[in-house]
C-alpha cells in the first residue's frame, strides 16, 4: 500500500472538491472499480452509519475515559519524534522504532469491535498531515468502542482511495494504533488524549519499513457536519446508479431508454431532471400492464432511490437558500406616548 498523503485543521487547506467525486478503488468485495458502479460491495461511509450519522461530533477526555470504564485516568501526552531509529516523546528516548511498531501492532489487533451500535462513541474527523505541510490530502475519521475498540474510516483524496480502520486501545500506557486496509495495512499510533486535542502527533508505521510523525490536526464539527452532508448524498448517488445499472439488465433497448437516469448524473443533476425521470416511474408504477417490470426489486429499489435522491437535492437547495438569506432588518421600535397627568380630572370632578 502506498502512503497515505497529506492533511488540515483550520490554518490548513481542503482543496476544491475535496469531500465529493471519490470512489474507491481498492480491492474490497465488488466495489466500484473503473468498469462501472455495483451495487454490492465496500460502501465508503459504512462505518459512518454505525455512529447514527454523527461521526463529526467531538469527545472530551473524561468523557472518552469514562466511556471505556477508565475511571480517575490521569491523560499520558504523547509528542512523538524519531531519530537515528529510536521513538522519542516530548524528547525523552522510548523505544526501537522496529520494537514501538510490533508492539503498536499487537494493540492494534487485541480487541474486536462491537457490532452494536450503541456501543460507539464518535471522536471526531482528523486531518492527517506531514509536519511543515499545509494541503489536505488524508482524514480518519475514529470511533471508540466500549470496549476499548477503535473504528471508522480512511480517506485520501489523492487517488481517490477510502478504506476502514480498525485497532485498539492500550490501557495501561494510553496508546491508540489502528490498521487501515485489510491487504499490506499501514498501522497509526497516537495517544488516547490526542483524540481530544486540537492538535498532535500520529506515528506512522509504512509497510515498506519506514516510520514517520506526522502531525493529526480534528477538523472543527461545522465543517465536518457539512462534509458528511456531502458524503451521504454522494454515497446514495452511487448506490442509484449502481441499482439502475443492475435494473438495465433485465429490460430491453426500448425500457432502457424510458427508464434512463438524467445524462447529468455524472456531475450535477438538477432537481428538473430528476423530477421529469421520477414522473416515467410513477407513470408505469401506475399502471397494473406493466407490472412485469415493476414487481421486480431492481425496479423498485431505483425507484425508491430515485426518490430518496431527488429529497437529498431539494434539503440540499433549502439549505443553500437559507445561507443566502439577508439578515432581517432591525425591528422597528414603538414610540412611546406618555399618559396625560391625571391632575386636570380630578380638578373638574
Amino acid at each position: 500500500m502506498n502512503r497515505p498523503g497529506y492533511a488540515n485543521n483550520r490554518s490548513y487547506h481542503y482543496r476544491p472538491g475535496y469531500w465529493s467525486g471519490y470512489r474507491s478503488n481498492y480491492g474490497f468485495g465488488l466495489g466500484y472499480g473503473s468498469s462501472g458502479y455495483r451495487r454490492y460491495g465496500y460502501y465508503p461511509r459504512y462505518h459512518y452509519r454505525r455512529y447514527a450519522y454523527r461521526p463529526w461530533v467531538w469527545t472530551t477526555f473524561g468523557g472518552v475515559s469514562a466511556w471505556i470504564g477508565y475511571n480517575s485516568l490521569a491523560p499520558v501526552v504523547y509528542n512523538y519524534s524519531v531519530s537515528d531509529g529510536y521513538i522519542y516523546n516530548n524528547g525523552d528516548q522510548v523505544a526501537p522504532v522496529t520494537v514501538y511498531e510490533s508492539q503498536a501492532d499487537q494493540i492494534a489487533d487485541s480487541v474486536p469491535p462491537p457490532e452494536d451500535a450503541a456501543e460507539w462513541m464518535p471522536a471526531g474527523v482528523f486531518a492527517i498531515v506531514p509536519q511543515g505541510t499545509k494541503d489536505v490530502d488524508v482524514t480518519v475519521q475514529l470511533a471508540v468502542g466500549k470496549n476499548g475498540a477503535i473504528a471508522g474510516t480512511y480517506f485520501k483524496k489523492e487517488g481517490n482511495i477510502t478504506l476502514p480502520l480498525q485497532g485498539a486501545i492500550d490501557e495501561a500506557k494510553q496508546r491508540v494504533a489502528w490498521k487501515i486496509g485489510e491487504e499490506d495495512p499501514i498501522t497509526m499510533e497516537t495517544g488516547l488524549d490526542s483524540l481530544t486535542r486540537d492538535k498532535s502527533t500520529v506515528i506512522i508505521y509504512f509497510s515498506d519499513g519506514v516510520s514517520e510523525i506526522w502531525d493529526m490536526l480534528r477538523v472543527d464539527q461545522e465543517t465536518a457536519r457539512l462534509a458528511q452532508q456531502e458524503l451521504n448524498q454522494d454515497e446514495l448517488k452511487n448506490e442509484l446508479l449502481g441499482s439502475h445499472q443492475e435494473l438495465n439488465q433485465i429490460v430491453n433497448d426500448v425500457w432502457k431508454d424510458y427508464l434512463e437516469l438524467p445524462e447529468s448524473m455524472s456531475s450535477n443533476t438538477s432537481i428538473v431532471e430528476l423530477e421529469t425521470v421520477i414522473k416515467n416511474y410513477q407513470q408505469i408504477q401506475l399502471d397494473s400492464k406493466y407490472h412485469m417490470v415493476t414487481n421486480r426489486p431492481e425496479f423498485q429499489q431505483t425507484f425508491q432511490l430515485l426518490q430518496e435522491y431527488l429529497k437529498e437535492l431539494q434539503q440540499q437547495k433549502v439549505q443553500e437558500l437559507q445561507q443566502k438569506l439577508p439578515a432581517p432588518p432591525a425591528a422597528a421600535q414603538p414610540e412611546l406616548v406618555a399618559p396625560k397627568p391625571a391632575t386636570a380630572a380630578r380638578e373638574s370632578n
